[in-house]
């Protein structure tokens, strides 16, 4: 081992010569690098960075400097790992009921690395390891491209999509494929219209702004509970309105009362409204037939729980609430 004196007397010398290090090595009995390292040394820090307990310093430094490099290196993990987790999460939330027909697996990892790597730069291994993910994997999805056979589907399905109007799904576009075109094909070769964002049309839902009626005006008792026999002539009635279509776009509504004992029409009407007047209008041919019938009239919760029963005249009056219209 060199002694400090040895070599503080040997960078002197190098220097004096014009850094002959060569020359140097030779005088002093070591080596060309040895002589370059001492040179660097000092120049570096002095003549002190040539003694030995600064070496022993020297040595106690990349100890530490690799303890916190490790520490750092840990705390940055997981950091990582958090922050891949939360993105995760935040994603899962965000497409929660959301069906996904790419067909790639781990699609929601490899897009959570792509964005974190973009961000905060950090390395894609580890974000990748992260995640589950291979790293091969991830690129192997970042550099894929569409097969013609997708691609020739994609603008098959839109072009049939656009010739329709935008009104078929991905079940009656297949009926599409399958009999128009002879295309045997399965869903899942459908389902890509959910990818192209083609979605059928759907009818807007209808708000009824009508003011509910009260629980009490509402439901009646059920007197008759399907007992449909009757012992004698005007006993129980049933009564019900019928919808009919006719021309392109007209309708007539049917009411009608018929009789149990012998399965009759008492009275019908019609008229182009369903309205109560309509109601009100059978009710008063009935009891012109039978002025003095007192039946048990069965309805359902319709125009029958209207106001517009009193105007039936006092002796006729029936009380048309809910399923069941009581005994006056």
């Amino acid at each position: 081992m060199t002694s400090y004196q040895k070599r503080k007397a040997a960078v002197e010398y190098c220097i004096d010569h014009g850094k002959d290090y060569k020359a140097t090595a030779a005088s002093f009995g070591c080596t060309y690098q040895q002589i370059y390292g001492w040179v660097r040394a000092c120049h570096a820090g002095g003549l002190e960075r040539l003694s030995c307990t600064h070496k022993k310093a020297q040595k106690k430094l990349p100890e530490v400097m690799v303890e916190n490099r490790r520490l750092k290196a840990k705390e940055t993990a997981m950091e990582l790992k958090l922050a891949v987790r939360r993105r995760l999460q935040q994603c899962k939330l965000q497409r929660l009921g959301e069906a996904d027909f790419s067909g790639v697996r781990n699609l929601l990892e490899y897009q959570v690395v792509q964005q974190l790597h973009q961000e905060q730069g950090w390395p894609v291994g580890q974000l990748c390891e992260a995640v589950g993910a291979s790293r091969s994997a991830y690129y192997k999805w970042q550099n894929r491209t569409v097969s013609k056979k997708q691609s020739d589907d994609e603008q098959f399905i839109s072009e049939i999509y656009q010739s329709q109007h935008g009104i078929p799904g991905y079940r009656q576009m297949k009926l599409i494929l399958e009999r128009r075109y002879g295309i045997q094909c399965n869903l899942k070769r459908v389902y890509m219209m959910c990818v192209l964002n083609l979605h059928s049309v759907r009818r807007r839902k209808k708000h009824n702004r009508r003011k509910k009626k009260a629980t009490a005006d509402y439901i009646a008792e059920n007197i008759l509970n399907r007992e449909f026999t009757a012992c004698r002539q005007n006993e129980k009635w049933l009564t019900d309105v019928t919808e009919f279509k006719y021309g392109a776009d007209h309708k007539a509504y049917l009411s009608a009362i018929l009789d149990l004992y012998g399965r009759n029409i008492v009275s019908f009407s019609l008229s182009r409204k369903n309205d109560t007047a309509l109601i009100l209008d059978t009710f008063e041919r009935a009891f012109r037939q039978c002025p003095d019938s007192r039946p048990l009239v069965h309805s359902d919760r319709g125009h029958f729980t209207s106001g517009e029963q009193k105007k039936v005249p006092a002796k006729n009056r029936y009380l048309f609430q809910g399923a069941i219209s009581r005994r006056a």
